[in-house]
């Protein structure tokens, strides 16, 4: 009896010790008041977000752009442009080119009705089949080099996107062509609507020839093919958060062609595979390239453009540039003000950087509303993406959204709602060395320019791993 007595009287005083001990102020968390719980009471469950299902069609297939412009904003597009690039560039539009007599709106390939994607559908053939493809894609091929190793790559994709486009308002007047932004699909390629359209993958046994879609209808020769994962799935490419980077790498010309060609081959290498086109020189003979170099010269180009004076005409062209002369093989320091575009001597240099000037008379849906509150003084938006971002990742990444800056000219995010509420990890992009094709393609670029490639690579890769390790959680990332 005794014993049971003192075994009690020493637990409870086991328990008193124990109870003191941790109720001193040394083992209370910073800003724990005495008599609080130890453990924190739990957090409220957030609101449920879009199903898994929602934010696939969000998206991989939902238009995310404005639809509606009225004559106002496009004609007050018109007015800025003219009024910023004959007041403020360094090479203002001079007597060789007329301002344009209005603003047409570019749009989203998401964007388009079943009817309007019919049309555009129905014009690629005709361009097929009265060979402006091929020949398009037999000059991409003759000035591949001198495009690709200097910084005529950016212009010249504008360039043969307007030639295609010219190309199809001689059979269709009116029509204007699409573009289409493989970023927000960087997570699962393969989900982008534009395959349903223009096919998917190609297979050994056909050549890999794409399979199914308009390619396999058109049955072109030679054919489109493409050459995708074992899996049927397209390795991950740059995302949204990459894209929108760009525009914050800096203002020398050289920078932005760095960062440009940074992520410019990923889509390419990854949805061409070693055997299809998208991945090699010839890759204007699938019109996707067109649509996805609207992208990069026009949605994004643009916005990059417009975002600083000096990017309106850049005369950081001449710094560290060449132009490369396929005939001599002589190797020319730049000249925004005199130069041409290789192997299109009509075309110079400069005016390609006139926008609303000569033939730059269509502007995307995604600028349209931003360059309206730019005229206006009024201030876009913060994107949900930057919202969900370490402030130190948007100073060292996004350092133009500082100090209350919110334009939407520094960004190509798209909003698809509060997505990957889970928070599962970006997936790391498909770097250039990762691949038999992109190996290929360094190779290709040479030493030094592989070298180039590598070091503007290496940002990107310095990005993804910052936002993961941050616990970022993108938007668009979905199971």
């Amino acid at each position: 009896m005794l014993s049971k007595t003192i075994s009690r009287l020493l637990l409870s005083l086991l328990v008193f010790f124990i109870s003191k001990t941790f109720s001193n102020e040394s083992y209370l968390e910073e800003g724990e008041a005495r008599g609080e719980p130890w453990f924190p009471e739990p957090t409220p469950t957030p609101p449920p977000g879009p199903s898994v299902a929602e934010c696939n069609r969000n998206i991989y297939r939902r238009c995310n752009q404005p639809t509606q412009f009225s004559a106002n904003d496009l004609n007050t597009v018109l007015t800025y442009l003219n009024t910023t690039y004959t007041t403020l560039a360094d090479i203002k539009p001079d007597n060789s080119v007329q301002l344009c007599s209005a603003i047409t709106v570019r749009r989203d390939w998401k964007c388009l009705t079943v009817a309007q994607r019919n049309r555009i559908v129905n014009d690629f053939q005709q361009l097929y089949t009265n060979g402006v493809i091929a020949n398009l894609t037999d000059t991409y091929v003759r000035y591949w080099a001198a495009w690709h190793e200097t910084g005529e790559l950016f212009l010249a994709q504008r360039w043969l996107a307007y030639e295609l486009e010219s190309a199809m308002q001689q059979i269709d007047p009116g029509v204007i062509l699409p573009y289409w932004c493989p970023w927000p699909a960087a997570a699962h390629p393969e989900r982008s609507i534009v395959w349903d359209t223009f096919g998917h993958n190609g297979s050994y046994p056909g050549g890999y020839c794409v399979g199914d879609g308009v390619y396999n209808t058109w049955g072109l020769i030679p054919c489109v093919k493409r050459h995708w994962s074992p899996r049927g799935t397209i390795y991950p490419w740059a995302s949204p958060e990459l894209d929108t980077n760009l525009l914050h790498y800096g203002t020398l010309y050289e920078l932005f062609y760095l960062a440009y060609i940074g992520i410019y081959y990923q889509p390419l290498i990854n949805a061409g595979g070693y055997e299809g086109q998208f991945s090699k020189q010839d890759a204007p003979y699938d019109v996707l390239f067109y649509m996805k170099s609207l992208c990069e010269t026009e949605v994004r180009g643009i916005k990059w453009q417009l975002s600083k004076q000096e990017n309106l005409t850049p005369l950081s062209y001449n710094l560290l540039n060449t132009r490369f002369d396929p005939q001599t093989g002589a190797i020319q320091q730049a000249d925004i003000n005199t130069d041409t575009l290789t192997g299109v001597p009509d075309v110079s240099i400069k005016q390609l950087f006139w926008l609303g000037f000569g033939n730059l008379c269509v502007i995307p849906d995604s600028v349209v509303r931003p360059v309206v509150r730019a005229s206006k003084g009024q201030a876009d938006p913060l994107p949900r993406a930057i919202q969900r971002m370490q402030p130190w990742i948007v100073a060292k990444y996004y350092s133009g959204f500082q100090n209350g800056n919110t334009s939407n000219l520094l960004s190509t995010f798209e909003e698809v709602g509060d997505c990957n509420q889970q928070c599962l990890p970006l997936p790391k992009p498909t770097f250039l060395p990762e691949t038999p094709a992109g190996r290929r393609l360094l190779a290709d670029q040479g030493v030094n320019r592989g070298s180039l490639l590598s070091i503007a690579e290496q940002r990107y890769y310095s990005l993804w791993y910052d936002l993961n390790k941050s616990g970022y959680c993108s938007p668009y990332v979905t199971n």
